[in-house]
């Protein structure tokens, strides 16, 4: 649904900024740039190559986009276009570009610290450097990595709807922690703060008006009110 489109972006941005050092407008800065062409975008077939695009929620394998097109045989195809088909992936499209929004913002990030000079390459030569294998492993850790996963969570997660990613979900700040010194200020920061905007909330008695799975799942503001009881 777009709601869930819109909402995974927005928490695949928390994650981006604890461990990759993302802000929410350099993820919006790839969101737009996925627009362009891949031939036009150097950074994305590097990104591709390096294979940071792989373990995610959204996106289908080369062999599913193949059979939908028709090759069979070793037809070649050429023009595909569907109206019909493009209307109908147009929510899942939004989607595979949010989800890897973040994860390309990561990447750009950590080859402009350890491989400054990419902006001179083409994207074969971007993706053959260590530097950009290493971005790639960081880009696709600094968001839910869907392929990673106990034997017994991943077995239950055909019967128990998001299972995996909630488990890997909750596991993620705790990996930051371990692996990065950034990570640890980065969090106490939004701890602090959600514990200030909690506490100012909670001197409204209105707050407690508000439903249980909207004042914990969401992050609120109370505003002074304009009536008088």
């Amino acid at each position: 649904s777009p709601a869930f489109t819109v909402a995974n972006m927005a928490n695949d941005m928390l994650p981006a900024l604890v461990r990759g050092g993302v802000l929410p407008n350099e993820t919006a800065r790839r969101l737009a740039l996925s627009f362009r062409s891949l031939a036009d975008d150097p950074l994305l077939q590097a990104y591709e190559l390096a294979g940071a695009r792989q373990a995610r929620f959204y996106g289908r394998e080369a062999a599913e986009i193949a059979k939908r097109a028709g090759a069979s045989g070793g037809k070649v195809i050429g023009k595909t276009f569907d109206l019909r088909r493009a209307v109908l992936d147009a929510i899942p499209d939004l989607g595979q570009r949010g989800e890897q929004a973040s994860r390309q913002a990561i990447f750009e990030k950590n080859l402009n610290k350890t491989l400054p000079s990419w902006r001179n390459m083409t994207g074969e030569e971007i993706a053959a450097t260590p530097q950009a294998r290493q971005a790639g492993a960081d880009a696709v850790e600094g968001t839910i990595n869907f392929g990673r996963g106990g034997y017994l969570f991943r077995s239950a997660n055909p019967f128990v709807i998001f299972l995996n990613a909630s488990m890997e979900g909750t596991k993620l700040p705790f990996r930051a922690l371990r692996e990065s010194s950034r990570a640890k200020w980065t969090l106490a920061g939004l701890g602090a703060g959600l514990t200030g905007l909690t506490a100012y909330n909670m001197s409204y008695p209105e707050y407690f008006d508000v439903p249980d799975r909207v004042r914990w799942g969401s992050v609120m503001i109370m505003l002074p009110s304009t009536k008088v009881d």
